[in-house]
């Protein structure tokens, strides 16, 4: 016989999750699901300055009292044919799998889709979560194209030997082999390829920025000057550059390093410090350029002690420099998109993205 459910579905705005933090801490929670929707999440919640007090932020599947699934949300905008308008970051889309045939996972989405609000999801969703996202009228935008460096050999030899005594030994040993093998391509390229560009390290994003993005030409979720602070203020382990030649000001870039605990990497089981492009915006760039931002996120990755450095592109610019220097490329994340109607307009449309599109800059 089938298995019958008893699913209620609960939202709460970020006013109605501020008065709700407790209650909904008697819920049983098997997964984890809420265990982080406490009050610093509710504040990131309220400061951010594309957000208002009734703004839709979290959905709840429940069977009886016990949270089964959920779904995320954080208000942003979007810019289509120079239009401004809002929408919604779908941030932790999670199902219990005894659950995947109850219908539930595309009644999260119906409920969000119920508030005409255009939605965006990045990241990598398995194979039926995407299916779920094409049967609910998401467009694919596009699938970022993800380099990766290693400074290290560490997390290859431990996803070999294992998390141990021999894989830091060996490790050592050959670490500065791997970190040979940039030094050689970028030799490889020549003396032409000099520094073209400077970072400038802040600690916050200054108002002149905001003339540079409020330019931007396309298609695009943009950010201002008071959104990436607000980013930066609630991440402070985000690191944040400025991009110059010379004193012109040419864009930004935010980096960050992360000790990701055993499990957390679907391919690198182990415990390893990941280093990894958050979000960057440049123009006026030459060739020359991106290879010298090239030189500087694996310079970043080193002085931070990072084993791996993960960088994500659609632009084929920045992708021609990094394969030039020796970066691998694995899997990258999908753009999933809903507007609340009108849908071929918007999937035949050519749109600016980067890894910093949606929660993926704040994770």
């Amino acid at each position: 016989m089938p298995t019958k459910f008893n699913l209620s579905f609960r939202k709460y705005t970020i006013a109605e999750l501020r008065a709700n933090l407790e209650s909904l801490q008697l819920l049983e929670d098997p997964h984890g699901y809420v265990r982080k929707v406490d009050d610093n999440f509710v504040h990131l919640l309220e400061s951010n300055p594309s957000a208002s007090a009734n703004d839709l932020a979290l959905i709840l599947c429940t069977d009886g009292d016990t949270i089964v699934g959920r779904l995320g949300l954080i208000a942003g905008k979007v810019c289509f044919n120079g239009e401004f308008q809002s929408l919604y970051w779908m941030a932790g889309f999670f199902l219990d799998d005894k659950y995947r045939t109850s219908g539930a996972g595309g009644l999260l989405l119906l409920h969000a889709l119920s508030f005409s609000r255009h939605l965006l999801a990045a990241g990598g969703p398995a194979l039926s979560t995407r299916k779920l996202f094409d049967r609910s009228g998401y467009i694919e935008l596009a699938r970022l194209r993800q380099f990766v460096a290693f400074p290290s050999a560490r997390p290859l030899l431990a996803k070999i030997l294992g998390d141990n005594a021999a894989t830091n030994f060996f490790a050592t040993a050959l670490d500065p082999i791997f970190r040979c093998w940039y030094v050689v391509c970028r030799l490889s390229l020549g003396r032409q390829q000099g520094k073209t560009i400077i970072f400038e390290s802040v600690d916050r994003f200054p108002a002149e920025l905001d003339l540079l993005l409020e330019a931007a030409p396309g298609n695009r979720f943009p950010k201002r000057v008071t959104d990436l602070n607000w980013v930066m203020a609630h991440r402070p382990e985000f690191n944040a550059y400025l991009v110059k030649r010379g004193n012109r000001l040419l864009g930004y870039c935010i980096l960050s390093m992360k000790d990701l605990p055993f499990g957390r990497h679907r391919r690198f089981k182990h415990p390893m410090r990941v280093a990894s492009l958050k979000d960057h915006y440049m123009v006026e760039l030459e060739p020359a350029d991106c290879i010298s931002f090239a030189d500087f996120c694996f310079s970043y990755a080193v002085d931070k002690n990072a084993e791996v450095l993960f960088c994500q592109f659609k632009d084929q610019v920045f992708e021609r420099a990094f394969h030039r220097l020796g970066f691998l490329t694995y899997g990258g994340s999908y753009i999933h998109y809903r507007p609340p109607h009108g849908k071929e307009r918007y999937e035949t449309a050519e749109w600016h993205l980067t890894a910093g599109v949606s929660d993926m800059i704040l994770n």
